[in-house]
């Protein structure tokens, strides 16, 4: 339906589906080394443009966020226990608050996975693996997203995996509608 160029970092893809409608936000957040200007900038335009979305259909936020997201009882709200970290970087930290304050879910770290299948890229260097790509998406439409996982064999030609997301689109029915109609 349509594409938009927000900054270096950000981009809005709105897609048209067959119950709804889906708006796709890639963003490519500054690394953990970044300056905290930089940071908070990057924020305030991703949370710019998350508003200008529609909120009808459904808003997935994905790509890298150069966060650790880890395994602390404080990040339960906002992201799953299946994490490929134990402790949260700065970057994390600030990602889970920006999906609390918008009432969203990390649902990379919800789905439980062998941990190959978690990380998302690998440091060329000394062959470090981190999970530093992510899928955030409105709580009400969290079921919206079946599985995300990543796939280690397909060559992407970059030293990231591809992070591969199942979405599906459903139809919630009205109990109490259907249990009048059937008196």
């Amino acid at each position: 339906m349509g594409f938009e160029p927000i900054s270096e970092r950000i981009c809005k893809l709105r897609i048209r589906g067959k119950l709804y409608n889906i708006t796709l936000i890639s963003a490519y957040a500054p690394t953990e080394d970044a300056q905290d200007e930089a940071k908070e900038q990057f924020y305030e335009e991703l949370n710019i443009t998350l508003e200008q979305s529609s909120k009808h259909g459904a808003v997935i936020i994905l790509r890298d966020f150069n966060v650790k997201v880890g395994k602390e009882m404080n990040n339960r709200l906002v992201a799953g226990k299946y994490t490929l970290h134990n402790e949260t970087n700065d970057n994390g930290l600030r990602l889970c608050q920006f999906a609390e304050m918008n009432n969203l879910l990390i649902s990379s770290t919800i789905y439980k996975h062998k941990k190959i299948h978690k990380g998302t890229w690998k440091d060329p260097a000394n062959k470090i693996v981190n999970q530093i790509d992510h899928i955030l998406i409105f709580k009400r439409r969290a079921s919206t997203i079946q599985d995300v996982r990543t796939l280690r064999g397909q060559n992407c030609d970059s030293d990231h995996f591809l992070v591969r997301a199942i979405i599906k689109q459903k139809i919630t029915t009205n109990y109490e509608k259907r249990q009048q109609k059937q008196r």
